[in-house]
């Protein structure tokens, strides 16, 4: 009997948690991700600028955005497919910051590293270093005519 009354609440549970879910905009989205999660954490993503090449180290313009992000969702390959999404086709780097130390983000191990020093200090900041994509020619077939 216990048991039946226990399954019956896990039911509703999970039934309004699913209604739920089906409101939120894009839920697969990074940026998105497990807003009611206990585990979840924050991102700042730093992209746009360049780092100043002398001196130390700082990134200069661009612009900033916060990501809550599920650790069971964090990788490398999301992470690269989330910034694609924002317009950067050309990632040459992506860094995170540590205090006063830079940190190249290259690979699941090191992105799970980015997790755990975020869940330690609360948030993490990631720098996106991208090249310039080549402008392509289109030849304007108006002028002939």
């Amino acid at each position: 009997m216990l048991f039946q009354i226990f399954y019956a609440i896990l039911n509703v549970f999970v039934d309004f948690a699913y209604n739920s879910l089906l409101y939120l905009p894009d839920i697969t989205c990074l940026k998105k991700w497990c807003v009611m999660c206990d585990d979840s954490f924050e991102v700042v993503v730093h992209h746009g600028g360049l780092f100043k090449q002398h001196g130390p180290i700082n990134y200069i313009g661009g612009e900033t955005i916060v990501w809550g992000c599920d650790p069971d969702r964090w990788s490398y390959f999301e992470v690269i497919g989330e910034i694609r999404e924002m317009g950067y086709v050309n990632i040459k780097e992506l860094w995170y910051a540590i205090e006063n130390a830079m940190y190249k983000l290259e690979d699941d191990k090191s992105a799970i590293n980015m997790m755990h020093i975020a869940k330690h200090y609360g948030q993490v900041h990631m720098f996106v270093v991208h090249g310039i994509s080549k402008a392509e020619v289109v030849e304007n077939d108006l002028e002939d005519q």
